[in-house]
């Protein structure tokens, strides 16, 4: 019985990340064929917003997700996925895949790209400017001209409910010596 019961404890402290959050995929991988010739057209996104991650101190909850919106502002194209690259700075969590996507058929809005990365592990969100390539992809896999498209967060000082307080010990004068 003993046994059993250090088992179930050991497991319930491994599976503590099981218990987590967890996010829907947006995308699938972008699938390429060569039965026809189709041109790609050079990517045209924006930025369309940036939520940082917050820390509620609930280790099961997705708040400490930051996500990126991009919308693209063309036509939705539907035989042509994109590849995200960051190509400048320096960014805690790559949240681009190495691989063409495109939005799932599930997704309900097909002209936001939804990126999610882990954010909120600091007391302070870190400010961040990074260059981002992307190329379009064709249905044939002829890739486009890229776009270079620059997202930037200025960083978010989090508010505390402690103070921090440094202690020191009191200085001796020479005269009380």
């Amino acid at each position: 019985m003993v046994i059993i019961k250090v088992i179930v404890f050991i497991l319930s402290l491994l599976s503590f990340n099981v218990l987590g959050c967890s996010f829907n995929r947006n995308f699938v991988d972008f699938v390429v064929s060569q039965d026809k010739h189709v041109e790609a057209s050079k990517p045209n996104f924006t930025v369309a917003s940036i939520h940082r991650g917050t820390d509620d101190g609930n280790g099961a909850s997705c708040s400490d997700a930051g996500i990126i919106n991009l919308k693209i502002k063309d036509d939705f194209i539907k035989e042509q996925g994109y590849i995200f690259e960051i190509v400048q700075g320096v960014f805690e969590g790559n949240p681009f895949s190495e691989k063409a996507t495109f939005p799932d058929k599930l997704w309900h809005n097909k002209r936001l790209y939804r990126f999610i990365w882990f954010d909120g592990n600091s007391i302070k969100q870190e400010p961040f400017n990074i260059m981002v390539k992307i190329i379009a992809v064709s249905i044939s896999g002829h890739k486009s001209e890229p776009q270079f498209l620059e997202i930037k967060h200025l960083g978010v000082k989090k508010e505390t409910t402690w103070v921090e307080v440094q202690l020191t010990s009191p200085r001796r004068h020479d005269s009380q010596r």
